[in-house]
């Protein structure tokens, strides 16, 4: 039996004399009741009970209807399947065959038919997620195929594990472009277990299973047993069995397009080539092409991108990777949740200026978007510019959008934002160039009036007080002089219709647009973005810093530890590497400050005697570094250098609580259990241990001054000296001393000994 015959069309019947029944397997066999005899006799009594017979048993005599299906599904197939859409999709068959069961009760042969288009716009399908295909396949082989009739649409390449469920499918449809790639590069990149399953699929779906092994092993020749009976598989490995017909050379390019799947008995006669003539050949609705999107009905109603805190271009690494996250499920709008506050321009236009392109296309591997962005209760200011990027606006009912906060502030950005906001408005066509200057010049300056008049014979526009022309009317003020312009749900909504209707809350506006909740894909953040919203919290900042300074300080003091040097290392890289991760204002600058600061800071300890200009500018250029870090950019005004000012002066606590910890380690450093073994003891400057490391003693080195010795290392300027026959780490005087100097100790700061030849 074809593949078309298998499971979708009844078989027709042929009427014979007398009434006929249907046996299961489709062939008539004569009924139950003889013809009438001697009707010369009967009369008309024998043509009543004869035509009685024929009324009832008409249904079993005509030929039986062609089983159609009224509705269907159609899953497109995304870039990269996931777990999550399958799930979906065995819900939604579910549903579809409940519905059909109640509705169609009639018609008990009528199936649920599910269209899997493995090629939306002809794209390759080449999923690299072996359990998310495993998933689907199990799905498609657990449907009831008196319920439902699955088909598997191929209109481009199929290859890799997309394969899996392609074989899976009832029935197959190839286009004239359509074909099947290989599984695998090589044989050995599934194991026994999952070949086998390839084999067991394709044999469920009374396909050969040798076309499966081949598809994962181009070394697999197909022949053709000439010997096999009718309706036997007749294909067979090559290379295990002699004779028959080659049908595939091994090691020739694996592809099984359209003509030869024909012959290998995979799909049905014709080619198809557009969704609109599948739909067509299976009877279903051809609203359900309609009702797709990017070639494919979508599971998902809609994703959610999160945009929650500080818009900063720190994001827009955060965005780009959630909108190709959005674009493979491919659903039918994608919700950009802006639940945000400003930071500086900046940032928020490189978000506005990736929403446009997604919107254009003009982001590599992201198909044009359609975006709806929603105003949460929690966005202010610079939350209008990416929202008005998306094309259309949602807003609470208590969202309330001003600048008044921001600009006074960042007063220097005020220019910069008018340009954009201006420009924003008109290139996403929200108002022409006048309204556009009129309505950011009222959003950004208190002194700026919004008017909406109304010109001789036209309709309302926004116009500045200045700009209002003769014979113009004034329907209302918007905003008077020497007020901030404030934009809540009901002014975004009507008059300037910026916002749609509707949408009280998030969930009331899916509702409103026709859309389950239980449809929506919210995309949370990644582990790495909770991290950097973590560290970038400015007390987990501020707690970092501490810590980090507490240990350096530690390391500097007592030399050979090592473990408070690492800690404070790690401290710092993630003080860095969160503030730059949420700002995005950090460049290479502040980081090469810091690392310079620290530097100058090594070289004053170790190199060179006392604490001077090189040491105090260490100090200077790690607080300008992580200043940058946290600031977000050079100051330039000066309102800036006091705004930076501000931002450093909480590290100034960070250094008091750090010379407070460090006090507390050096006053108990004898009772810690991991460091107790590196003090020196008895009359001993230092006490070795396995790795060379020491703690020194402080009373025994200043028991040095005065003390004269031997150097038994040059000293450039640092060395060692033998003072009263003990080595001891020296630094000369700033001058270069050979090795077999005498030599006399001149200073001693810490656990520095300055000595000086004699």
């Amino acid at each position: 039996m074809s593949p078309v015959t298998r499971g979708f069309s009844c078989p027709v019947t042929h009427i014979l004399p007398g009434p006929v029944i249907m046996t299961r397997g489709g062939k008539p066999r004569r009924g139950i009741f003889p013809p009438p005899a001697a009707a010369a006799r009967r009369g008309c009594m024998a043509i009543r009970l004869w035509f009685l017979i024929g009324f009832i048993a008409a249904p079993f005599c005509l030929p039986a209807p062609t089983c159609q299906a009224s509705d269907g599904l159609v899953f497109s197939m995304p870039a990269n399947l996931e777990a999550e859409e399958v799930k979906r999709l065995s819900g939604k068959i579910t549903e579809g065959v409940l519905g059909l069961k109640r509705d169609a009760a009639v018609n008990q042969r009528e199936r649920l038919v599910v269209v899997v288009d493995f090629n939306p716009e002809g794209l390759p399908c080449r999923q690299a997620d072996w359990e998310a295909c495993l998933k689907l396949s199990r799905v498609l082989l657990s449907l009831d195929p008196s319920d439902v009739l699955t088909v598997g649409h191929i209109r481009g390449e199929v290859s890799r594990f997309a394969v899996l469920p392609a074989f899976s499918c009832e029935e197959l449809v190839f286009s004239r472009q359509g074909f099947l790639g290989a599984v695998s590069d090589t044989a050995d990149e599934l194991d026994a277990n999952d070949r086998a399953r390839f084999e067991e699929t394709a044999r469920r779906r009374s396909r050969p299973p040798v076309i499966a092994r081949r598809l994962i092993d181009k070394g697999t020749v197909v022949v053709r047993d000439p010997a096999a009976k009718a309706g036997e598989d007749p294909f067979r490995d090559g290379r295990v069995f002699a004779g028959g017909e080659k049908v595939i050379e091994a090691d020739i390019a694996g592809a099984i397009d359209q003509e030869m799947a024909l012959k290998l008995g995979l799909c049905v006669p014709e080619p198809i080539d557009t969704a609109e003539a599948l739909l067509a050949r299976y009877h279903l609705p051809r609203d359900l092409v309609q009702r797709t999107s990017h070639g494919g009905e979508s599971l998902l109603g809609a994703a959610q991108i999160q945009l929650l805190g500080q818009l900063s271009g720190g994001l827009a690494e955060k965005l780009s990777r959630d909108l190709r996250r959005a674009e493979a499920m491919r659903p039918g709008l994608v919700v950009v949740n802006l639940e945000a506050h400003g930071v500086d321009v900046a940032g928020a236009i490189d978000l506005a200026n990736l929403l446009v392109r997604s919107r254009s296309g003009d982001i590599d591997d992201i198909k044009p978007l359609k975006l709806v962005g929603y105003l949460g209760p929690q966005a202010r200011d610079l939350a209008l510019l990416p929202a008005l990027a998306c094309g259309q606006i949602a807003a609470h009912d208590k969202v309330d959008i001003s600048f008044e906060d921001f600009l006074s502030q960042n007063a220097d950005q005020r220019e910069s934002l008018v340009t954009h906001l201006k420009s924003l408005l008109v290139e996403q066509r929200w108002f022409d160039a006048a309204q556009a200057d009129a309505l950011s010049r009222a959003l950004t300056d208190p002194q700026s009036e919004l008017l909406l008049a109304r010109p001789p014979g036209g309709m309302p526009r926004l116009v500045s007080g200045e700009g209002l022309e003769r014979g113009w009317k004034a329907d209302r003020i918007l905003k008077p002089k020497g007020t901030w312009l404030r934009l809540p749900a009901s002014l975004l909504r009507d008059p300037l219709r910026l916002a749609s209707p509707g949408g009280a809350t998030l969930e009331i506006w899916y509702a409103e647009q026709g859309i389950p909740v239980g449809e929506v894909r919210v995309l949370s953040n990644s582990g790495i973005d909770e991290l950097a919203y973590f560290l970038g919290h400015r007390g987990t900042t501020m707690f970092l810093v501490t810590i980090g300074l507490a240990c350096l300080m530690i390391e500097i003091l007592k030399p050979g530890l090592a473990f408070p040097g690492i800690i404070s290392a790690v401290c710092f890289v993630l003080v860095f590497w969160a503030n730059s991760r949420i700002s995005g204002q950090v460049d290479w600058l502040a980081i090469l400050l810091f690392i310079l600061g620290i530097l100058l800071l090594l070289v004053e300890i170790f190199l060179i005697p006392g604490f001077g200009v090189v040491g105090l500018s260490g100090l200077a250029l790690m607080a300008g570094g992580l200043g940058l870090a946290v600031y977000g950019h050079w100051p330039q005004t000066g309102g800036e250098w006091i705004g930076f000012g501000r931002v450093l002066a909480p590290f100034g606590f960070c250094l008091l609580g750090a010379i407070g910890l460090v006090a507390a380690f050096m006053r108990n450093l004898r009772h810690i259990p991991f460091a107790k073994h590196l003090l020196l003891h008895g009359n001993k400057l230092a006490e070795d241990d396995s790795d060379g490391s020491a703690i020194v003693n402080q009373d025994l080195y200043l028991a040095l001054l005065g003390k004269q010795g031997q150097t038994t290392t040059p000293l450039r300027p640092a060395g060692k000296a033998l003072i009263d026959g003990d080595p001891v780490d020296v630094v000369s005087d700033g001058r270069y001393v050979e090795v077999g100097t005498p030599v006399v100790v001149i200073q001693v700061e810490g656990n520095r000994v300055v000595v000086r030849a004699v």
